[in-house]
Formats: structure tokens, sequence, C-alpha cells
């Protein structure tokens, strides 16, 4: 499902939300208290997380991009993405 019926940006904030513990599935209760933020370390480059995706790198880097222009994420490292609020990615997943 994930390659059939996804766009671009959903198949990428389906792929950041795999790494954040607990959150994204459908039984998803949301945050716990205040703080809605968490780290994703990404063991992938842009190169294989497009061919993972079924995508280009050029249309992953454009996702990200997107997302970082939203203030969705920052990014932190090449290998290190904030996510600010996970309930706003979380979104973009198709799944919500």
């Amino acid at each position: 499902m994930l390659l059939g019926r996804k766009s671009a940006m959903e198949r990428v904030a389906s792929y950041l939300m795999r790494f954040v513990p607990g959150r994204g599935s459908a039984e998803c209760a949301g945050p716990v208290g205040d703080v809605d933020e968490g780290m994703i370390e990404l063991s992938m480059t842009r190169q294989e997380i497009a061919d993972f995706l079924g995508l280009t790198i050029e249309t992953v880097s454009r996702a990200l991009s997107e997302l970082k222009r939203r203030g969705l994420i920052r990014i932190e490292k090449q290998d290190r993405i904030m996510v600010p609020r996970i309930c706003n990615l979380c979104r973009l997943t198709g799944m919500h």
C-alpha cells in the first residue's frame, strides 16, 4: 500500500513516521503530555530512501525541502531530522 496509493509527500512522511516509536499507526493515541517532538536518525541515504519508496532522489529531496519549508521538520545533520510536532507530520501520511 505504501507505494501503490500514496503521493510522494505521503510516502516520505510515512517513511519518516516509521522511526517515531509508538506513533503514526492506526492505534496511535497521540502525544503524551505537552511534548510532541522527536528526533529521527536515518540509516539510509536519500538515494536509498528514494529506491525504497519508488521515487527519484530529486523527488525525495523536494519533499524533504517542502516539509522543512512548512516547519514540519528541521534537518539537524544529513542523518538527523527533528520533528517539532509529530502529529502534524503524521497527518501527511494519509493514514488519518
